[in-house]
């Protein structure tokens, strides 16, 4: 199974691909949002973790991109972000993520949303 993190956060991102690198997943990385919507066309993961706070184009902005992208619109998303509050978590949902979770995470709690998106 393949995995884009979207984070600008290098360290966080790199930590998170390790943990998830032992669990068996394939990782890629992007730090800003155009980047990410560009590695999410080429790389073709099997889900995104995306930040919301990040330079060129925020979690949103991105998230809104590869959900009206016909090659990446199907890829489910999990938005990892310290945005808090219905008001940003219900923006993330109306936009086509699949899960939302707020840092800091445990990597567990990320693995377990990662395999309900890919088994739901």
């Amino acid at each position: 199974m393949k995995v884009l993190i979207v984070d600008d956060e290098v360290d966080l991102a790199n930590l998170l691909r390790i943990n998830l690198e032992v669990e068996g997943f394939e990782c890629a990385l992007a730090k800003d949002g155009k980047e990410g919507i560009e590695k999410a066309e080429a790389f073709q993961p099997d889900v995104i973790l995306l930040d919301i706070r990040m330079p060129v184009i925020d979690g949103y902005g991105t998230l809104r991109k590869i959900k009206e992208n016909q090659n990446t619109s199907k890829i489910p998303v999990i938005m990892c972000t310290t945005v808090k509050g219905q008001e940003n978590i219900g923006k993330a949902y109306d936009l086509g993520a699949s899960e939302y979770v707020i840092k800091p995470f445990d990597s567990s709690e990320v693995i377990g949303k990662i395999r309900k998106v890919l088994n739901g």
